[in-house]
């Protein structure tokens, strides 16, 4: 059992607090999404970068997607940004993720190497059906997690969703020594 907002809710379960989503994890813990909460009917703004958004809007900062909120207010996501000349030379962008050149890392199932340039090479293989949407667990890297578990992955923080699906967050993490 979870207690949020003066209420209580069951393992397992989802609910909105304002206009996050949340979920009832293990140990009574809740996880929320971190939406700014917009209010009806504002004619606010914010400044950011030199430039005056309205209220409610989206924008981009760099590589990071940002927010107008209450009281001009900004929220933005916080990746590490290459600088866009420097990542087309010295690394590859693939599904979102930065990777330096030379870089190792599995796509599904499938070996990829960046070779630079945002050139990436990945092998083919066909990858086996995965649990999405077992509802009980979660596979991750070999592991496996039960609903709402949440646990690090190098500098991101990640969590194992009611559909059995894992979410993390897209931190740029620095090269592990």
């Amino acid at each position: 059992m979870c207690s949020a907002n003066g209420r209580t809710y069951k393992y397992g379960s989802r609910f909105r607090i304002d206009c996050n989503i949340c979920f009832c994890g293990n140990n009574g813990t809740v996880s929320c999404t971190k939406r700014i909460c917009l209010t009806q009917g504002s004619n606010q703004t914010c400044s950011a970068n030199g430039r005056t958004y309205k209220y409610g809007s989206h924008f981009w900062i760099d590589c990071n997607r940002c927010f107008c909120g209450n009281n001009g207010t900004v929220g933005c996501t916080q990746r590490m940004c290459f600088n866009r000349s420097r990542s087309r030379s010295d690394g590859c962008v693939h599904k979102g993720q930065i990777y330096r050149k030379g870089q190792r890392f599995l796509d599904d199932c499938n070996s990829c190497t960046c070779l630079g340039k945002n050139i990436t090479k990945c092998s083919r293989m066909s990858c086996p059906p995965t649990d999405h949407g077992s509802k009980e667990f979660c596979r991750f890297k070999g592991k496996t997690f039960k609903i709402g578990d949440n646990f690090k992955f190098k500098c991101n923080s990640c969590m194992c969703t009611e559909t059995g699906v894992i979410r993390c967050t897209l931190k740029l993490c620095p090269p592990e020594v």
